[in-house]
């Protein structure tokens, strides 16, 4: 049979969820029938009840910024002698990095993102920056590690979006480390055809995207950053570097560069839409109009955050310029993204002294919960370019539907179920999970 009287492919076939209510782009509408075809959201028909519909459903969770890894020193090192900082934290996780071999990376990334899929994740960005072996040697495949956290992705469940991260340095131009030879590589060239051989290994692997990343300012130089920016957007990739978290972050920035690390970002002309900003918390307002001017995004990792004592992001501030946001799981010290929204806004009020922090009357915004959803559904998703994140016609349908314990009748009740769940994590569970369209859960 030739390739002209071959009979055509059978289109592939329609599969529908049906939901007494879901979290349009709207709010929430009664009675809606989402039709699938090939992972893609075709049809959203309203006015289409059905007994056995779930009770809500909105779009997934993303996880913008994890570092899987990590996972295995959550609960660690609460104790101190004195009152400090984060350095001995940040020095354990390092030390953690120099010397976590090969197996279990592959346990600690599997445990997470199982933890991640049971609380409504469906897709999470992995910042990946222990390349080599313990020697600093190069592993026999060059894509040898990621390909451990796509397995592990693919047994959770979840999309990944794979983040090689590039570390060329130590502190602000110090001679590299032998101790970080894991780490880095000496010449960023050499780290691109690093990256150039992941993906044309793995690039065709399903519900699997690539972004690229900078682990800090202090570990990459200005011309390596701009040299990153371009090669991820010729190819169409977010790019995620972390800046000042802590005040220390800003200062030693501000003392090498003359500049703060949104302005030195900025200088550089890497501080752009398709970049994000993980944890971003010590701003001043003219960072704050950087960013907002700039449409980069920031990824909060408040649970991370929190742990390290590391301070308060002007978050309801950064809101109202209209600076778009995320969240991040981080060092994974709670997997869960329901805690990351809710200290978004509890966070804001302790920081505010206000009981209610981010609504705004004029834009008619009184509930914060419509809020962070949007940064932890459709923020996510903008952060690493996925098309999904909102319950729309030609959207990937990454999709999570909610059990409710009262009957919901109205869209404020809907909110109210809602609420109580980002809140108190009562009266409302996990109901089911779609990546790309397949049920996982």
């Amino acid at each position: 049979m030739t390739d002209e009287t071959r009979s055509p492919l059978p289109p592939e076939p329609i599969e529908e969820i049906v939901a007494h209510w879901a979290l349009l782009e709207e709010g929430w509408v009664p009675d809606v029938r989402l039709r699938l075809r090939g992972g893609i959201i075709e049809t959203v028909l309203r006015d289409a009840p059905d007994p056995d519909a779930v009770d809500l459903l909105l779009p997934g969770f993303h996880n913008a910024h994890a570092q899987s890894f990590l996972w295995s020193l959550r609960g660690r090192l609460q104790y101190a002698d004195a009152p400090e900082d984060e350095l001995p934290w940040r020095n354990a996780a390092m030390e953690w990095a120099r010397k976590v071999d090969l197996s279990t990376q592959e346990t600690t990334a599997s445990l997470a993102y199982r933890d991640m899929a049971q609380c409504g994740v469906v897709h999470v960005a992995e910042m990946l920056w222990i390349h080599h072996d313990r020697d600093g040697e190069a592993h026999s495949e060059p894509a040898q590690v990621a390909r451990m956290h796509v397995e592990a992705a693919r047994r959770a469940g979840l999309h990944l979006t794979l983040v090689p991260t590039y570390f060329g340095r130590s502190d602000y131009g110090q001679t590299l480390d032998g101790a970080d030879a894991r780490f880095a590589f000496a010449e960023v060239d050499a780290f691109l055809t690093h990256v150039e051989a992941i993906h044309a290994e793995l690039a065709g692997e399903p519900d699997l995207s690539f972004a690229l990343g900078a682990h800090g300012l202090d570990t990459v130089d200005g011309d390596a950053l701009q040299r990153l920016f371009a090669f991820a957007a010729q190819r169409g990739w977010s790019f995620h570097v972390p800046v000042a978290a802590f005040p220390r972050d800003v200062e030693r920035c501000v003392e090498h560069t003359g500049l703060s690390p949104v302005a030195y970002l900025h200088s550089l002309g890497v501080l752009q839409e398709r970049t994000t900003l993980i944890h971003a918390l010590h701003l001043s307002p003219s960072d704050q109009d950087l960013l907002a001017a700039s449409g980069a995004r920031i990824c909060a990792c408040p649970t991370t955050e929190r742990d390290l004592g590391a301070g308060l992001r002007p978050t309801r501030e950064l809101w109202a310029a209209g600076v778009p946001m995320c969240i991040g799981s981080g060092a994974n010290t709670i997997v869960d993204p329901r805690v990351e929204m809710l200290l978004l806004e509890a966070h804001e009020r302790l920081r505010l002294g206000r009981r209610i922090a981010l609504v705004d009357a004029a834009r008619g915004v009184r509930r914060p919960s419509s809020v962070v959803v949007a940064w932890a559904t459709a923020g996510g998703a903008a952060a690493c370019g996925r098309d999904s994140g909102v319950l729309a016609e030609g959207k990937i349908a990454d999709v999570i539907a909610l059990r409710a314990a009262d009957k919901v009748s109205t869209p404020a009740e809907a909110w109210d179920a809602l609420d109580r769940w980002l809140y108190c994590a009562v009266d409302v569970q996990i109901d089911g999970t779609w990546v790309s369209g397949v049920r996982r859960r």
